[in-house]
C-alpha cells in the first residue's frame, strides 16, 4: 500500500512539473539556429548561344528569444536575430560574389497544443522586421562593387514542433510559415526598389531551423 501511495505521489509531482512548463507566469529563454545551402546549375540560351550558369548560396542565422506565459499554454515573446550569407554566380561573361549581414527583431503570440505535456505544436501570429546590408563584387565583365540596403516588414502565422525531454529543457523545429512581406531596397547607385509578396514555407523548403530553450519557471 505504501509503495502504491509513493508511486502515486511521484506521478502527481512529475505531472505538475510538466504542467508548470506552460502555466501562467512561466518564462522561456532560448536560442534558434538556422542554416541553408544550395547549388544550382542551369543552361541559358540567348541568340542561339548556350551558356552554363552556376549559383551557390550559403547562409546561417542565430536568434536568441524570450517568452512569458500570459495564460496557461499561451505565451507572448520577442526575439532578436543575426544572419550572414554569401553567394557566388558564374555565367560567362558575368561572374560575381555577394555577401550580406542581416539583423532582425520579432514579437509573437503562441498557443501550445501538447500531448501529455511532452510533445506537440505551438502556433500563432507574429510581426517581424529585418534590415539587410549586402555587397556585390563583379569580377567580369567589368570589375565593380555596389552595395544594397534592404528593409523588410512582414507578418503572418508560424507553427513549430515542440518537445520537452525534461521539465527544464525544450526543443523546437520550425514546421511552416505563412505570411505577407514588404521590402524596400536602395543601392549605392541611389536606385530604389519596392516589392511585396505572400510567402508559404514548409519544413524542408529553404532553411532548416532548430532551437533549444530553458524553462525558468515563475518569476
Amino acid at each position: 500500500m505504501a509503495k502504491v501511495l509513493s508511486l502515486t505521489i511521484l506521478f502527481f509531482l512529475a505531472f505538475q512539473g510538466l504542467k508548470a512548463q506552460t502555466e501562467k507566469g512561466s518564462t522561456n529563454l532560448g536560442i534558434i539556429l538556422g542554416a541553408g545551402t544550395s547549388t544550382s546549375k542551369t543552361i541559358s540560351i540567348t541568340n542561339n548561344i548556350a551558356s552554363n550558369i552556376t549559383t551557390k548560396d550559403n547562409h546561417f542565422t542565430i536568434t536568441p528569444n524570450f517568452s512569458y506565459f500570459i495564460k496557461e499554454k499561451l505565451d507572448l515573446g520577442t526575439e532578436l536575430g543575426f544572419g550572414r550569407g554569401n553567394s557566388n554566380y558564374n555565367s560567362t561573361p558575368s561572374i560575381y560574389t555577394s555577401s550580406s549581414n542581416n539583423y532582425s527583431a520579432s514579437v509573437y503570440l503562441r498557443k501550445y497544443f501538447l500531448y501529455e505535456n511532452k510533445i506537440g505544436i505551438r502556433t500563432g501570429p507574429y510581426l517581424h522586421y529585418e534590415y539587410s546590408n549586402s555587397k556585390t563584387e563583379y569580377v567580369m565583365p567589368v570589375a565593380s562593387t555596389f552595395d544594397i540596403k534592404k528593409n523588410i516588414y512582414s507578418s503572418g502565422i508560424r507553427a513549430a514542433l515542440v518537445y520537452y525531454p525534461s521539465k527544464k529543457i525544450g526543443l523546437t523545429a520550425q514546421l511552416l510559415d505563412l505570411g505577407y512581406s514588404y521590402y524596400k531596397q536602395t543601392t549605392s547607385q541611389n536606385e530604389t526598389t519596392t516589392n511585396n509578396a505572400i510567402n508559404f514555407n514548409l519544413i524542408g523548403e529553404g532553411d532548416l531551423s532548430f532551437g533549444v530553450f530553458f524553462v525558468l519557471g515563475k518569476k
